[in-house]
């Protein structure tokens, strides 16, 4: 699934739209790779899974052009709607445009 949103200034949150994880498997892993940002070849932006607000996976550092990463969410990811939240991974007052594609479960 592509996802393509503006990553706001200041760590402030994005999301792309919801899509449901079916799994009752917290280790089938959730999927996200950045192919493009706005702020330059290899720059980084650090992505979760999210759920009604709430962080359901560890926050990661991806950079653009590194391919795909596979992650583990939280059990309270299973069976629900999520949602792949980002943020810049520094204090910049700038917004970026992102995007590439994740999968809120690989197996």
């Amino acid at each position: 699934m592509g996802f393509s949103f503006t990553l706001k200034p200041n760590y402030e949150n994005s999301y792309s739209g919801e899509r449901y994880r079916q799994t009752t498997n917290p280790k089938n892993k959730w999927k996200v790779n950045l192919t493009y940002s706005s702020e330059g070849v290899g720059t980084v932006a650090t992505f979760w899974l999210d759920k009604s607000g709430t962080r359901v996976s560890d926050v990661h550092d991806v950079a653009q052009g590194s391919g795909a990463h596979y992650y583990s969410a939280f059990s309270t990811a299973n069976q629900s709607n999520v949602r792949l939240g980002a943020e810049n991974n520094n204090a910049s007052p700038n917004s970026y445009t992102i995007s590439g594609y994740w999968d809120e479960e690989t197996d």
